[in-house]
């Protein structure tokens, strides 16, 4: 049943979802609508439910199913990000042993994303002092994607020197994410109201 849709009716309007799970504890399928709300419902609810085909095919038109598909995406995000098995790290080169393995390994994604650009202008530019990483790190040890850039306090903005997400990462959405939080630090932490690419 995961990947069905389902539909209810909220205010006179009709609210698609997705099965996302099942929970064997409770013996009730998991649904998340395109509203944000998740419920559990039971298999004869379910079986009520389920969206007809000719309503599916309305819903993908309308653009309802892809907008409840970015939904869903940013949910399984927000669970891997709070089980801890997904992170967004902030370091620069400081000389801490793990700090360099991560920018070595984040060199390398930009290298494999950017064949044309010289490795030897990118580590320079990694590992630049002045530069700073945002890193996406899968279960504490993998890095999965990142940015590094160089701030410019003064003038209030971050130039953004590389940008990559490894491709299976990509359509979960990490980039969007991974995106996200930089501009969350720029504003809370930096004081950068701009970013330049």
């Amino acid at each position: 049943m995961a990947g069905r849709y389902v539909f209810k009716m909220f205010c006179g309007e009709r609210i698609i979802g997705s099965v996302t799970g099942y929970d064997n504890e409770t013996s009730k399928f998991k649904i998340v609508y395109e509203d944000c709300n998740n419920d559990l419902i039971d298999k004869e609810i379910l079986l009520r439910t389920l969206a007809p085909p000719t309503l599916v095919d309305w819903m993908f038109d309308s653009q309802r199913i892809p907008r409840l598909l970015c939904i869903l995406q940013q949910k399984v995000l927000d669970d891997e990000e709070q089980e801890g098995r997904l992170g967004f790290v902030f370091i620069e080169n400081d000389g801490v042993d793990e700090h360099m393995i991560w920018l070595i390994e984040l060199e390398n994604l930009f290298s494999r994303h950017l064949p044309h650009v010289p490795k030897e202008y990118i580590v320079r530019r990694v590992l630049d002092l002045n530069n700073k990483s945002v890193m996406v790190i899968r279960r504490n040890q993998d890095v999965v994607g990142g940015i590094t850039y160089r701030p410019f306090l003064s003038q209030g903005f971050m130039e953004i020197a590389f940008c990559a997400v490894m491709a299976n990462e990509l359509i979960k959405g990490c980039e969007t994410r991974l995106m996200n939080h930089l501009k969350q630090h720029a504003r809370d932490m930096e004081g950068v109201t701009h970013l330049l690419t």
